[in-house]
């Protein structure tokens, strides 16, 4: 890959900026006295039942992404029939635009009610491919197109004699993607801005393709399995006026993303592993500035990325493994090269990695619990053939301290490793379900004990403790081993109550405050950075009026944080019509 860096001024307002936010932390901000809801946006479909809810476009939102220039933040709505993006100014929460990238007319498959994929249909012996999907005609012509930009030399795959439709603004080297394989709808995940070029990234889940064995081309996906990833790229110069530039093909199952603004270079791991393809888990490395744009760091099996982060001073990009109990640093200016020493856990980029660091161990030293937790899940985890690991999830970095935080977010067994061994027991229960006549393996029901520590790691290269990993404990007060899942907190439990599922993390460097949303337990934690404490928990999730629980768990997804007000964004993907969609906005109150 070539590599174009960003001109001098790009780099000169990075420094300024850093030293203008470093001097502004110098003055010694403090924690604020707490957070306090402002507004809560629901769907307009939707009714309002108290004074903060206000109708606004924002449909099951993954998260959000916000930027002080442009005014300008961005929600990543997943909802089927509504997927794409919408903009608002910042300064008052006005919709400004909305671009849907469902294609409409089309009876496409979305996710269950309470949560998760729909049950995947019988597959055919002969041909491997499942025996409900749309017709080739129209998988392969959609009338709404996400640009895929080809690799060089390449031409447009073709399914049962049909090529893949062209695109019609630059048909050399771009086509337009397929629908989703087994009728699923694009399902889009994790969204960022690069204000420095104007542009905004959205990762989808269902892009209609695949690479091939040696990630040199594109075929058509016929299973969801083998489906991979979709990057698409805005350009947002006129907010009012969003438009699809381009989509990047990714690994299979990628769920966020990082711009880094130092030279757009765009990374995104992905976590399933790519079956038939080899290596099967990496790190995508999107340039859009490059005549090829694709490059990969290959992680290694059981390191598949989930959460990643830029720290932009230092350069470097952070991700948190899924169940590889490790974080790892990237260097942000990379250019992935193949290994000079080929083996079958690293082939590509491994330049590109500085270094890792154990998150487990360190687990084991300072949580009281890790060690009842670890054997309680371990017996459940022999039954799927796997080992208990920590599941990492998502990342924030502190550019002032270089501090990066990790959610974990299970202890679990190590689903989605990309070892021949999980793949093998994953066939063998298939098998065995298949004789007897239980759910597909893909419908399992997955043990696991709900996580609620934040990680912080010293990414802090001259420092003593650097490399030093330190645990935030969420508890809120609550027994771990009284709670491993949120379904044994009494039903009726306030949320503000419970303990926080910690699933993403939002640093606020100038008022030294973490912000921890709880997905099944429907809450925030607002932590004080410094004493690495938890002093406030904030419900989220609200119920929808005349709906009951029934046992349906929250789902709060994504929180960031506008720097320089403090304001912070939770969404809240709402779960079964019995918790609203909805973004949170609350304001830090002053001491």
């Amino acid at each position: 890959m070539t590599r174009v860096n960003a001109p001098p001024y790009v780099h000169l307002a990075v420094a300024v900026l850093a030293t203008w936010t470093v001097g502004l932390a110098q003055v010694g901000a403090a924690p604020p006295a707490g957070y306090q809801v402002v507004q809560v946006l629901i769907p307009p479909d939707e009714k309002p039942s108290s004074p903060q809810q206000v109708q606004a476009p924002v449909y099951k939102p993954h998260e959000i992404a916000i930027e002080m220039s442009p005014d300008v933040w961005i929600a990543s709505n997943e909802s089927t029939q509504f997927a794409g993006i919408t903009l608002f100014r910042s300064s008052n929460n006005e919709v400004l635009a909305q671009v849907n990238i469902d294609e409409p007319g089309v009876q496409l498959r979305g996710v269950h009610e309470e949560g998760g994929h729909e049950q995947l249909p019988p597959r055919e012996a002969n041909t491997g491919r499942p025996t409900e999907n749309l017709p080739t005609p129209i998988r392969l012509n959609p009338s709404v197109c996400l640009p895929v930009v080809l690799p060089p030399g390449t031409y447009a795959p073709v399914l049962d004699g049909r090529k893949v439709k062209p695109d019609p603004r630059d048909p050399n080297h771009r086509i337009c993607a397929p629908l989703g394989a087994e009728k699923f709808s694009r399902f889009p995940h994790g969204v960022d801005i690069d204000k420095v070029r104007a542009r905004a990234f959205q990762v989808i889940e269902h892009s209609g393709l695949k690479w091939n064995g040696r990630r040199s081309a594109f075929e058509v996906a016929t299973t969801t399995e083998e489906e991979a990833g979709l990057l698409l790229m805005y350009d947002i110069r006129d907010p009012r006026k969003p438009r699809i530039v381009s989509g990047y093909l990714l690994g299979p199952g990628p769920f966020e993303l990082a711009v880094n603004e130092r030279n757009g270079l765009v990374f995104v791991g992905n976590l399933r592993d790519a079956p038939g393809v080899v290596p099967n888990i990496w790190v995508s490395v999107i340039d859009p500035s490059a005549p090829d744009p694709y490059g990969f760091i290959d992680t290694g099996w059981r390191n598949a990325v989930h959460g990643v982060e830029v720290d932009q001073v230092l350069n470097i990009v952070f991700g948190a493994t899924e169940v590889g109990e490790k974080m790892f640093a990237f260097d942000g200016s990379c250019a992935p090269r193949p290994n000079a020493r080929p083996s079958d856990e690293k082939r590509m980029g491994e330049n590109c990695i500085l270094y890792a660091v154990d998150v487990r161990s360190p687990f084991l030293e300072q949580v009281p619990e890790a060690e009842t937790i670890f054997g309680r899940m371990n017996i459940v985890a022999e039954e799927q053939c796997l080992p208990a690991v920590l599941h990492l999830h998502d990342v924030t970095v502190d550019p002032l301290r270089h501090r990066v935080y990790l959610t974990v977010h299970a202890i679990q067994y190590a689903m989605d490793t990309g070892l021949p061994e999980e793949r093998r027991c994953r066939q063998e229960r298939v098998a065995q379900q298949a004789l007897v006549g239980e759910p597909r393996e893909e419908t399992r029901v997955l043990p696991y004990f709900l996580g609620r520590w934040v990680a912080e790691v010293n990414a802090d290269a001259p420092s003593r403790d650097f490399k030093k990993v330190s645990f935030i404990d969420l508890s809120n007060n609550q027994d771990a081993l009284k709670f491993p899942t949120a379904m044994d907190i009494p039903e009726h439990t306030p949320f503000e109550k419970q303990f926080v599922h910690a699933h993403w993390v939002a640093v606020d460097p100038l008022r030294k405050v973490l912000l921890v949303t709880g997905e099944e337990t429907g809450n925030l934690a607002v932590v004080d950075a410094s004493a690495r404490k938890l002093v406030q928990v904030i419900a989220i999730s609200k119920m929808v009026p005349g709906s009951k629980r029934d046992g349906v768990r929250p789902h709060v997804h994504g929180v960031q944080i506008n720097e320089l007000t403090g304001r912070a964004y939770v969404s809240d993907e709402g779960q079964a019509q019995v918790y609203y969609e909805s973004v949170t906005i609350l304001k830090p109150k002053p001491r």
